[in-house]
């Protein structure tokens, strides 16, 4: 609840920053409304390391602490040299966009209509119009059935990719480990040794049922 406050606060009454950082800051300056912060947020959930801070972040952008704004700005911006659009259209355009019709992105508003403003593919259909007529099958949307040892990871605070997803993957992969991370975001297996040596283990031997115990 606090997190939605921040964000309607933020829309109607946006934070203007200076930056340093010509890089990142062509402008020299940053405008943080409601959107930019769901953004942030969405990015910072892909660092485990990012996650614990989060109670606190919200707590002080509701205050309307510049420093932490500030902080949040400088750490969560990617320099826009270091990003390439092109590739970024050309897969989304590929894999995301044809199923991402007009009906699902309404039902995507209305179940969620106070994250509405920050759906990205919303924006896309026309890009990708314009960027290349390759898009995936029907096919593509099939289940993956095999009886190949997997291991499937999945964190919890995972902003992309869910543990709904490796659930979900679970089902007709019939010979599949899947262990969930409670405190880890996007990437699982750079932050823990435990998943680490569940990895390891199950390269070790994939034949054979792997202990998961030590991620509880």
């Amino acid at each position: 609840d606090d997190f939605f406050e921040v964000v309607d606060m933020l829309e109607t009454n946006p934070v203007e920053l200076t930056m340093d950082d010509r890089g990142k800051f062509p402008d020299g300056r940053v405008v943080i409304d409601g959107t930019l912060l769901s953004a942030g947020v969405f990015q910072g959930l892909y660092d485990q390391n990012f996650v614990p801070f989060l109670p606190l972040l919200i707590r002080e952008v509701k205050s309307r602490n510049e420093d932490v704004l500030f902080a949040l700005a400088e750490s969560l911006v990617e320099d826009p040299h270091n990003l390439s659009q092109g590739l970024h259209f050309a897969v989304d355009c590929y894999e995301l966009i044809p199923f991402a019709t007009p009906e699902a992105l309404a039902e995507d508003r209305t179940s969620y209509s106070q994250l509405a403003a920050f759906q990205e593919l919303s924006d896309e259909q026309a890009i990708c119009d314009a960027w290349h007529t390759q898009r995936a099958r029907p096919v593509e949307l099939q289940a993956v059935s095999s009886d190949i040892p997997t291991l499937i990871a999945t964190g919890t605070f995972d902003p992309i990719t869910p543990p709904s997803y490796a659930r979900l993957a679970a089902r007709s992969l019939r010979n599949a480990t899947l262990f969930e991370s409670a405190a880890a975001g996007h990437g699982v297996l750079p932050y823990s040794d435990c998943a680490q040596g569940i990895m390891q283990a199950f390269l070790d031997d994939p034949g054979s049922p792997v202990d998961t115990g030590c991620v509880a």
